[in-house]
């Protein structure tokens, strides 16, 4: 290369590269019109521009290659100087965008392996709307958590002030590429289109729309799962960037691609969710017919409007046909890859599956799907051979569907005129019955669009709009607009009720359930399955709050409906289904009677679960049943002191999660926690430390940081670090997690958040930061005081780690009371024959020795001491305190007869028959 070419910047190669793209979408003679516009006198970028369209007549695919060859090489040159971004080095180029560049990164900090995708803004490109948008699409991301969209890792600016995005790194290829080159047929096809839609349909949820959907933003890995990329021109419907749009979307600005863009974004109207389905119906068009709806290559930008804004698409399986006319190998190629023959594919995508793509096509938004999820779930209707709602929904329809699902046995009952006859009556009335489920769907998902659409900062007259005023906005209208449709607002209330309860509204949420529950009770009967499932998200929530007395009943009435309707005709066509949501509802019964202290019978519940599963049978769906049922087990038998048994559940638990999703499933990660947690707990601390790092693995490669499953997982490790008496790592571990848990909720922090706070009072406590450690447990107190039934084991803990601080700064009396809090409350709910309850004792006598009382600490290790032992083993730490403990009382004891001459006591017999 030329060192006259060597001196472009990486602004001029963009500029150049930019300039090229758009005078080849042009005809000839209109091309010099369009470069006198853009050059406006820069002489020396008009002739390079000239120079690669000429050269472009011979071979455009070269003049491609070669722009981008170029562009590459400067942009390494000027990254030769900063080879390290943050916490990596930078390995290789892995492409650019209209916005930045990307490259691939290696972790240089020593903590882990890890490679990465980082997105470095361009080098001049540093203008207000560019780095708006930059900083937008770090903060989408971060704000966005799921399996099917590329993860946030870390972001800052470089040392020439330029920002970044660590992002998750894909070793993948672009979505349709990947189903060619495997000859995926069109289930397999749509089975991967609907987990993408799961992804928009999280990115919608937090008010986020893409914008630029297409098969290079969704990369499948070498596991076959989709992730989806570059949120650099999404649009943020909450807007915390600008009063004005994020980025523009008018054609010739080149932030939108023609092929997959929706009317409206072609226009320049506002846009919606409605985009990115239509964008989402253009990719699965190409996913089955192998084009697209309109062919826009050759096209002027004039041209490409219109056809977007007035053409009609050809559905998919007529599209086969214009491919064999162009062709006649075109379209036994497109088959060839859908692993099928023309005809055979044709016949595969007319009727259902054209219906499908068009209505996501259809030029006006509102007649569209509702939304992603409406898509996702016709497209799993269709899959399952239910009806859809994008074809007719006459009763001939409804009846043919029907017929296709049932054919074995209407076969058997024609032969008979009373069975054909009963089989009509009963087709009749289930086509209806289906119709009022179709139109409850339909009012509700209206209802939801309008609601959503209405939300917007002018009509509620505010600057931002927040997911939590769309949710009361919903909730007031479901009142006044719906108060004759009880099925649809049911629906609402428990939908909205929900909703408030992730938002850390409760009052709220308890209110819109109950609605729920009285309206479906109304509409649907008390013995609904429909009434049993709010029954049981009212229960959660009590559960939640610490209330489980109040939980129980409802878990039980929940429970009852349910077994009861598994033989009626709700579940009469998927019974597993209906043995699923009875064995759920017993596990919520399990579990809150383990809570209020019935151990025996959660285990006579949990035991039935197991035993039922095996009896009644489960399918893919639910393979997350029995690793957790027996994870549940594992825990009361740990109770029971029966550590041998639950041991060897936790490894069944492991090993059904290992076979039914693989070693790097979040569900076998979880499965790990519990069984980390266990060794944890019976102090085998190595074993422990190698399965929270299997859990960090997989968690990390598929959450974000701030996630749920990753705050839990830190706070354990830094428990652990505290057990390995490594305090200041400890310290750094779960302080982060405290602070992770105040940006995310606020104040005061959530009822999960009080385990953490006191194991961080814990290490403090052992740094000497008592001031610290009790304002720590001050706050969890609160927390705890806060629920309806304080009366939890973490608050026991909490009680009991205050006696020890207050033994540590000097004030026994007030750590003897706390410790009377916390063995009273948990002889309560376990007995004096469980470990925490003797520990507690244990080291209550810390108290008794600060004040002098020695008979009555000698009494209180001799009580706990054999049920430490007993339940954890003679060599477990807790139980080595223990004696260190007595053998201090001993010594105190026996100086204190040397002194006055008081008999002294002897020590209670120990397990191992060694002297204390």
């Amino acid at each position: 290369m030329s060192s006259k070419t060597d001196s472009l910047s990486t602004q001029q190669w963009a500029e150049l590269q930019r300039l090229f793209d758009r005078a080849m979408e042009l005809p000839a003679a209109q091309r010099a019109e369009l470069l006198d516009t853009e050059c406006d006198g820069d002489d020396r970028l008009r002739k390079q521009v000239d120079a690669l369209i000429l050269a472009a007549d011979a071979d455009e695919e070269l003049v491609g290659d070669l722009i981008r060859t170029a562009a590459d090489q400067v942009l390494e040159t000027n990254q030769r100087t900063r080879a390290r971004i943050g916490s990596f080095k930078i390995v290789d180029t892995i492409g650019t965008g209209g916005m930045g560049m990307v490259y691939l990164g290696q972790r240089i900090d020593a903590e882990y392996e890890q490679q990465v995708a980082i997105k470095v803004l361009h080098d001049g490109l540093e203008s207000e709307g560019a780095l708006l948008r930059f900083r937008a699409e770090r903060q989408i991301l971060a704000d966005l958590n799921h399996p099917n969209i590329a993860r946030l890792l870390d972001g800052g600016q470089t040392e020439d002030g330029r920002p970044y995005i660590v992002m998750e790194y894909i070793d993948g290829i672009p979505l349709v590429q990947y189903c060619d080159q495997r000859r995926l047929d069109i289930d397999a096809r749509l089975d991967l289109f609907r987990q993408v839609c799961s992804a928009v349909a999280t990115a919608h949820r937090s008010l986020v729309v893409h914008r630029d959907l297409k098969p290079s933003n969704i990369l499948v890995d070498e596991s076959g799962v989709p992730k989806l990329l570059d949120f650099g021109i999404a649009k943020v419907l909450n807007n915390r960037f600008a009063q004005e749009d994020l980025a523009e979307t008018q054609l010739g600005d080149r932030l939108l691609t023609p092929d997959y863009a929706s009317p409206e974004q072609v226009q320049g109207q506002p846009i919606t969710t409605a985009s990115d389905i239509y964008s989402l119906g253009v990719l699965l068009f190409q996913l089955l017919a192998g084009t697209r709806p309109f062919r826009l290559v050759d096209k002027s930008p004039a041209e490409m409007e219109r056809i977007v804004l007035h053409a009609m698409p050809t559905p998919p399986s007529r599209a086969l046909g214009t491919l064999k006319g162009r062709d006649d190998s075109a379209r036994a190629i497109a088959a060839d890859r859908r692993n099928t023959n023309g005809d055979k594919l044709s016949r595969k995508l007319a009727g259902e599956l054209d219906a499908m793509v068009l209505m996501a096509l259809r030029k006006e938004p509102q007649r569209r799907y509702a939304s992603v999820g409406q898509f996702a779930a016709d497209i799993q209707r269709y899959q399952q051979g239910l009806p859809i709602l994008a074809a007719s929904d006459s009763r001939g329809y409804l009846l043919r569907k029907f017929v296709h699902r049932h054919r074995v046995p209407l076969a058997a009952a024609m032969l008979v005129l009373v069975s054909l006859l009963s089989f009509s009556v009963m087709t009749y009335r289930q086509a209806q019955a289906l119709a009022v489920e179709k139109d409850v769907s339909e009012n509700a998902l209206e209802f939801l669009s309008e609601v959503f659409e209405s939300s917007t900062p002018g009509a509620l007259e505010k600057e931002q709009v927040t997911a939590l005023d769309i949710l009361d906005v919903g909730a007031a209208r479901v009142e006044e607009e719906l108060a004759n449709q009880p099925a649809p607002r049911a629906r609402l209330q428990r939908i909205i009720g929900l909703a408030y309860a992730s938002n850390l509204q409760s009052e709220k949420a308890f209110e819109q359930l109950e609605r729920a529950r009285a309206t479906y009770t109304d509409f649907y009967g008390p013995d609904h399955p429909y009434t049993a499932d709010v029954l049981q998200n009212l229960g959660r929530m009590y559960r939640d709050r610490g209330d489980s007395a109040a939980a129980l009943p409802l878990f039980e009435e929940s429970l009852a409906i349910y077994q009861n309707s598994v033989s009626d005709t709700f579940f009469r066509n998927d019974r597993i289904k209906g043995y699923h949501a009875a064995r759920n509802a017993r596990h919520d019964v399990a579990i809150t009677e383990r809570q209020l202290g019935n151990f025996v019978m959660a285990e006579r519940l949990v035991r039935d679960n197991i035993a039922l599963v095996d009896k009644q049978g489960t399918d893919e769906r639910y393979v997350e049943e029995l690793p957790y049922r027996y994870s549940f087990l594992a825990n009361l038998l740990q109770v029971k002191g029966d550590t041998e048994s639950a041991d060897q559940a936790l490894r069944t638990a492991v090993e059904l999660s290992i076979a039914n999703t693989g070693d790097d499933s979040l569900l076998t990660a979880t499965m790990y926690e519990s069984y980390a947690e266990f060794k944890h707990g019976i102090d085998s601390l190595a074993e422990a430390e190698q399965l929270y790092q299997k859990v960090i693995k997989i968690r990390t490669g598929k959450m974000a940081e701030s996630a749920d499953g990753i705050r839990m997982i830190r706070g354990l490790i830094g428990r652990l670090r505290r057990d390995q008496g490594r305090y200041d790592e400890a310290h750094a571990v779960l302080s982060r997690v405290i602070e992770v848990d105040r940006k995310n909720f606020g104040s005061p922090l959530p009822y999960n958040s009080g385990r953490t706070l006191c194991e961080l009072s814990r290490v403090k406590r052992a740094l000497g930061l008592y001031t610290e450690a009790q304002a720590l447990l001050d706050e969890a107190e609160k927390l705890y005081l806060r629920s309806s039934d304080p009366g939890s084991a973490m608050f026991a803990e909490v009680l009991r780690e205050q006696g020890n601080v207050a033994v540590a700064v000097g004030d026994p009396e007030r750590a003897l009371a706390r410790f009377d809090q916390a063995v009273t409350l948990l002889r309560g709910l376990y007995g004096d024959n469980y470990w925490q309850t003797a520990a507690n004792v244990a080291e209550q006598s810390e108290a008794y020795m600060a004040l002098g009382q020695y008979t009555q600490a000698h009494e209180a290790l001799n009580a706990a001491l054999p049920v430490l032992e007993a339940k954890l083993g003679s060599h477990h730490r807790l139980s080595r305190a223990a004696r260190e403990r007595l053998q201090r009382v001993l010594a105190a004891m026996e100086e204190k007869e040397n002194r006055h001459g008081s008999p002294a006591l002897s020590a209670s017999p120990v397990s191992d028959g060694q002297s204390p």
